[in-house]
């Protein structure tokens, strides 16, 4: 039951301004709405936030040590339902390229458990990850990217994380998807991390 005070209503979702203070509806019920008190604006936070409170938000990061011509790789298999958002970000201190398929076939590989970044949530992700896998074959896959950081050819210093959100990839069902990191150059420490939010 709604209290019975004089009420905007902004839209079918929208706020309810009332005496006792401002609401929102979620489509089931109302929530009470935070306010910051010296802006009087609407506390409100980032999409990708809100998938880490909800416990839908995911990673696998870490490094490794590479000569020159090693490769770090990683395959990703994508649920049958749902959505994925994904990003990935990489920095080297030596060049390096980084090439990207849709498509592809593997065996083998080392699994990798994703972590959930809301540590308080028991939630799994749906998204299988394995890395180095034993064989690949891209041959009837799609290029989705191809680009040289570092001496070898740079849009961008190695040692920089090529990573935003506005680059991330909402990324076919059932797809397997593989990821492929090249040194060009002796003692490199490659970094990468992965994350990525998952809707039903």
């Amino acid at each position: 039951m709604l209290p019975r005070r004089s009420a905007i209503f902004l839209g079918l979702a929208g706020v309810l301004l009332a005496g006792i203070g401002v609401f929102g509806w979620d489509g089931s019920k109302w929530w009470r709405v935070r306010v910051d008190q010296n802006s009087q604006s609407v506390v409100s936070i980032q999409e990708v936030h809100h998938h880490i409170h909800d416990g839908d938000h995911y990673f696998v990061g870490g490094y490794d040590s590479l000569d020159n011509g090693d490769t770090t790789e990683f395959v990703i298999d994508t649920p049958a339902t749902g959505e994925v958002h994904m990003e990935f970000a990489y920095s080297s201190n030596k060049a390096y390229t980084l090439e990207l398929w849709e498509g592809a076939t593997y065996t083998g590989g080392t699994s990798v458990d994703p972590v959930n970044s809301n540590r308080q949530s028991a939630n799994t992700a749906a998204l299988v990850v394995k890395k180095n896998p034993t064989t690949v074959d891209t041959s009837g896959a799609t290029k989705l990217l191809e680009i040289a950081i570092g001496t070898g050819g740079r849009f961008a210093s190695a040692t920089e994380v090529a990573d935003s959100r506005e680059n991330e990839m909402v990324l076919k069902q059932s797809e397997t998807y593989y990821y492929k990191i090249t040194s060009n150059e002796a003692g490199a420490t490659l970094t990468y991390l992965g994350s990525w939010y998952e809707i039903e």
